[in-house]
């Protein structure tokens, strides 16, 4: 090929007006896509521990393990999407009962100045400004369902991200989410794959 030409049985053919067309967008595409680029690692998993160094930990918690976890925007790409952010996820040992765990971070991370998003059982999400946060926890000491009261060996996972809600439009707070468990509500069944997920994920992409 030589310019806008084609070559067919040895005689050069001009491109049609379509075929420059095509040719010329498909151009600006991929200079569109090498002018994209990943977020600093560095820089935004400080922004991330610098959040972390003001969010309460359970007493007496042990940390087990941590994973700095990439992610993109999850649009189509016709190359490997941009990393878009970080979330921190930290793992703990902690002896507690599921109502102790539950409590303890509605009141301090409210007190803190952090704003409860959605409410699950063995879950809760929080917002602060951009920021997000994530805390969940399981355990297996127990294969039936344990009361709240109860107190077991519990993985606790913390998950933030300090853009979270600047790449992603935050959740709605549901109007019927449960309320802090209390010994005399019953049995709260504890989300065991969320903790086992969150650990799965970070275990496969910590490296990234």
């Amino acid at each position: 090929m030589a310019g806008t030409d084609a070559i067919v049985s040895g005689r050069p053919r001009a491109w049609s007006k379509a075929s420059r067309v095509a040719f010329l967008a498909l151009l600006l595409i991929l200079a569109a896509v090498a002018c994209g680029g990943d977020v600093d690692r560095e820089s935004y998993i400080a922004a991330n521990d610098a959040v972390l160094a003001e969010v309460p930990i359970y007493p007496s918690a042990t940390l087990s393990r941590r994973a700095d976890i990439a992610y993109d925007a999850g649009t189509l790409s016709l190359t490997r999407p941009d990393i878009i952010g970080y979330e921190t996820a930290l793992d703990y040992d902690v002896q507690a009962s599921s109502a102790e765990i539950d409590q303890f971070f509605r009141r301090e991370l409210s007190e803190s100045g952090w704003g409860l998003i959605d409410a699950q059982l063995s879950l809760l999400r929080f917002t602060k400004g951009n920021a997000g946060i994530r805390i969940g926890w399981a355990t297996t000491d127990r294969s039936d369902i344990p009361p709240p009261s109860e107190v077991l060996h519990y993985m606790l996972n913390v998950a933030l991200d300090h853009n979270e809600f600047r790449n992603f439009s935050p959740p709605t707070m549901p109007p019927d989410a449960p309320p802090a468990p209390t010994p005399d509500q019953g049995p709260v069944p504890p989300a065991k794959q969320t903790a086992i997920a969150a650990a799965a994920t970070a275990e496969a992409r910590q490296d990234q």
